[in-house]
């Protein structure tokens, strides 16, 4: 068994294992430290959390490492969040496996009680094979799609702001605020942050000295949720949402074409690049990459961030809808 951080405190469970499908399990601890800043006094599992379930339940349906030795995630390819989910719901995950030239390509319809909450495809490859960068999503113009430069190119004052102004602006803390400074910021348009990544992080607190450098690889989980704040920042910027109690729950919607290269160790420094593509009304639509110590570690191609009103998302009023 391969020893590695994850992002969260309870361990998916997997029953009903076949050749090629598999069922995990796992109640959320509704004492899990990650709600104390997600959010404070409203509290929802983060999205990203539902992306290392259905890892989890895939390293079950393999064994944890498999025939072929250690797996790790190479790409999300599509994940559409339905509804939140929140503390002491349990989350079945029915995952569908198929082995490809390339690794292993799953899919996961992951629910509660209440229902669909998402629905997941994911791309593995062995541990190591992961050499190559992904596709940048800034085009040799450099431009995201038909949206914003991501080359500084554009006019505009840049800003900067430090970790204040980041509270100031949106609702994450502690243990799950995963943006340390903002470097750059063009209202609209543009965004660069950085997060240090070190060996206190809480995802590295359930790791026993037996474990070697490779379980300390940063969680990509948490890789990309540090980037989607990043997203976030850019999204509000100019209109602050810290307190979801007083303001709108900020919520993933989808983030599709997420492509990943080699492990994150910590002693660096992640450096978000995000690119606003569309807003309209309450939904914007992003994209952007991460980079670490020179090499482009994330590319994500899609993200879709809504803002919802608490009244609406209540788990009473979830019920009824």
């Amino acid at each position: 068994m391969t020893a590695r951080a994850t992002p969260v405190e309870v361990a998916v469970t997997v029953t009903d294992r076949t050749p090629t499908t598999a069922t995990g399990t796992v109640r959320v601890d509704p004492a899990d430290p990650v709600f104390a800043g997600h959010y404070p006094g409203f509290p929802v599992l983060p999205g990203v959390h539902l992306i290392e379930f259905a890892d989890q339940t895939l390293r079950g349906w393999l064994g944890v490492d498999g025939p072929e030795g250690p797996v790790e995630l190479a790409a999300v390819e599509r994940c559409r969040f339905l509804r939140p989910v929140y503390p002491g719901d349990t989350v079945t995950v029915e995952l569908t496996v198929d082995r490809t030239d390339d690794g292993l390509r799953c899919s996961a319809g992951v629910r509660t009680a209440a229902g669909p909450v998402a629905d997941i495809r994911l791309r593995h490859r062995a541990a190591g094979a992961g050499t190559t960068a992904p596709e940048p999503v800034a085009e040799p113009d450099g431009r995201v799609g038909s949206g914003p430069a991501l080359d500084g190119s554009d006019e505009g004052a840049a800003l900067s702001a430090g970790p204040a102004r980041i509270r100031q602006t949106i609702p994450h803390r502690y243990p799950i605020l995963l943006v340390d400074r903002v470097t750059e910021v063009v209202p609209g348009r543009r965004l660069t942050a950085r997060k240090a990544v070190t060996s206190a992080e809480p995802a590295y607190a359930r790791l026993d000295d037996t474990a070697d450098d490779s379980g300390y690889a940063y969680p990509v989980p948490l890789l990309i949720e540090s980037w989607a704040q990043a997203a976030v920042l850019l999204a509000v910027w100019d209109t602050p949402n810290p307190d979801v109690l007083a303001g709108k729950v900020e919520l993933a919607g989808a983030i599709n074409n997420i492509q990943v290269t080699g492990p994150v160790p910590p002693g660096g420094v992640l450096e978000h690049r995000v690119g606003l593509v569309r807003a309209v009304g309450d939904t914007s639509i992003l994209a952007g990459e991460t980079w670490y110590d020179g090499r482009l570690v994330l590319a994500v191609h899609h993200f879709v961030l809504a803002l919802r009103s608490i009244d609406v998302l209540r788990p009473a009023a979830a019920a009824t809808s």
